[in-house]
């Protein structure tokens, strides 16, 4: 194994220790749905790269936060089916029955689905209706704020569903997942680059998925590295926080084709991190797009979260076309609690950074011009 991969494990490792030994920093009680971090099983045909072993049941014991269906209708037996990735076809019912047993014996739970979906919509929310399953679901209205886990909670609003693709005419309770998530161009690197776009959604969107984590097979039989730095915790967590302090996105969901327990300590660890977390304005309103200087290609809507790893030293500077901020940018030295910083935009006057300028007349710009392009002096007015 090349050193600078042993390296930076050594670098990386305290981080976990530090992580794991915090008390809880998070209220869940203000803890947001956006800011929340999942495990989510892949257990559809349509995107996968090695097959699920455990049933439904036994990854809800394991309290896994979500799941991915390819559901399809077979309109001559009236069934609905979800497609397994080796193909099968098997009956959607049971899990159905399984995910409403699991929120009436889980009250402070929450469930996220993501649907691949091959029948009518009208269909799908019949058998959600039948099981009484419509009054779990979350309505997410357009440019609000997610609810806080508490609010849903109370509210029992515990069940989000987004579809994987465009829906023409869909129930609000439907969510299409890329008007609300981004997913980073995949990666196995420990401390992967970000480029500055998503191989899918927009960067304003405030929710994010992370698949690196689902190598296939004949990668790591042709490379065993893959297989050392998957089964350990610091490689895992050192991928998901680069990922996150790149992005200013908390990495809400982590797919996983076939679940790890690893995965499960390496959330806990994730959501044990301090955070840094605001909002950029203009007139009370979020901007949609905000650069951060500094930061790798880091490119956000006026909502932002960056972790806190112990050490840091943290400096936010946005930046947008057209605006100046209050403040200018901050500094933070090695913070040891979590912080809210807000900036606020105003539009930037025609004059602001202007040096020096000159009012010519016509006769005058064509003499500056000619004598410009000639590289002479320009007589003073």
């Amino acid at each position: 194994m090349p050193n600078f991969f042993l390296k930076r494990r050594l670098l990386i490792l305290p981080f976990l220790l530090y992580a794991i030994s915090l008390p809880a920093q998070i209220d869940d009680k203000t803890l947001t749905y956006d800011q929340s971090i999942q495990i989510v099983s892949n257990l559809s045909d349509v995107s996968y790269q090695r097959m699920e072993k455990k049933s439904v049941a036994q990854l809800l014991e394991r309290h896994v936060g979500g799941f991915r269906f390819h559901l399809l209708w077979d309109h001559e037996g009236s069934q609905l089916y979800y497609k397994m990735p080796n193909g099968q076809l098997k009956d959607f019912n049971p899990v159905i029955d399984e995910i409403s047993i699991y929120l009436k014996e889980n009250p402070e739970r929450i469930l996220t689905l993501f649907l691949d979906l091959d029948l009518p919509i009208d269909t799908l929310q019949k058998v959600f209706v039948e099981r009484d399953l419509l009054k779990y679901f979350h309505k997410q209205l357009p440019n609000r704020d997610w609810p806080t886990l508490h609010e849903m909670v109370q509210s029992q609003k515990r069940l989000v569903l987004f579809t994987m693709e465009s829906i023409y005419n869909k129930p609000d309770w439907l969510h299409n997942v890329w008007n609300y998530a981004v997913e980073p161009y995949f990666s196995l690197f420990e401390a992967p680059n970000f480029l500055g776009e998503f191989l899918k959604g927009d960067p304003k969107n405030d929710l994010l998925i992370i698949n690196d984590f689902n190598i296939p097979s004949n990668r790591v039989e042709k490379n065993p590295v893959y297989i050392i730095d998957q089964n350990t915790n610091h490689y895992l967590l050192s991928h998901c926080l680069t990922i996150w302090r790149n992005t200013g996105k908390v990495p809400n969901f982590i797919f996983l084709d076939q679940y790890n327990d690893r995965m499960n300590s390496v959330v806990t660890s994730l959501t044990y991190f301090n955070t840094i977390k605001g909002r950029v304005t203009f007139n009370r309103e979020l901007l949609d797009y905000v650069v951060w200087e500094g930061r790798e290609n880091c490119q956000t809507s006026g909502k932002f979260v960056f972790p806190i790893v112990p050490g840091d030293k943290i400096t936010l500077r946005p930046s947008v076309p057209g605006f100046s901020f209050t403040p200018e940018s901050v500094f933070f030295d090695e913070p040891t609690t979590s912080l809210v910083q807000n900036f606020v935009a105003s539009p930037l006057e025609i004059s602001d950074g202007l040096v020096a300028y000159f009012l010519l007349s016509a006769a005058q710009k064509t003499k500056a011009s000619i004598k410009t392009m000639a590289n002479l002096p320009v007589s003073p007015l």
